[in-house]
């Protein structure tokens, strides 16, 4: 509800996304190593055009290490520190920033080009979306444009993740299911090669 001088107009906004129960998004991802336990990965999508909101643009990055290559004894599980980092722009109405660093464990079975691994995790997590756009109002004294801008912090600050990851040759699949205040399921598919 916006109140413009004496009058109180409450705005019905709907549009793309109105009563949308989840929102996809895809992005390739390249990811490099391990060199030393560390491996780095990117996420990238070009800028695309998308008419009435300007240009969408999207980038990641995150770095993984295992402290295993460290140690003098072995261990029977691989454990990773992980940083990971994205942003989202949508023209100049809609900004999006998320930040997550955490420990994963893992154990994988099989051979370097044929094999299974389950995997979970812990994090930490923030995120937030800012939002900035003019909305026109019809009043009973003509139209008004009025000037809309919020920000939204995101409520889950924490996530316990469970995961499978199962390696075909250079084809590697990989689903898993994050639980936090609101739960999600991702899943991938990528292709690489391991020397």
């Amino acid at each position: 509800t916006i109140t413009v001088g004496h009058s109180t107009t409450s705005l019905d906004v709907g549009g793309l996304l109105d009563e949308v129960p989840a929102l996809p998004l895809f992005s390739p991802q390249l990811s490099i190593g391990t060199v030393f336990g560390t491996q780095v990965v990117l996420r990238y999508v070009p800028a695309i055009e998308i008419e009435d909101l300007g240009e969408f643009n999207y980038f990641g990055f995150g770095i993984q290490h295992n402290p295993k290559v460290w140690l003098p004894i072995p261990i029977p599980v691989d454990i990773s520190a992980s940083f990971f980092t994205q942003s989202m722009e949508m023209g100049s109405v809609a900004t999006a920033n998320a930040t997550a660093f955490g420990l994963n464990v893992s154990k994988t079975f099989g051979v370097k080009m044929l094999n299974i691994t389950p995997y979970g995790g812990f994090m930490y997590e923030n995120s937030s979306m800012e939002f900035n756009y003019d909305y026109a109002i019809d009043t009973p004294a003509g139209l008004s444009t009025q000037e809309i801008s919020f920000k939204l912090d995101g409520e889950n600050e924490s996530r316990i993740m469970v995961g499978l990851s199962l390696r075909l040759g250079v084809l590697n699949l990989n689903a898993d299911y994050n639980m936090a205040k609101y739960n999600s399921v991702t899943a991938g598919v990528g292709f690489g090669l391991t020397f």
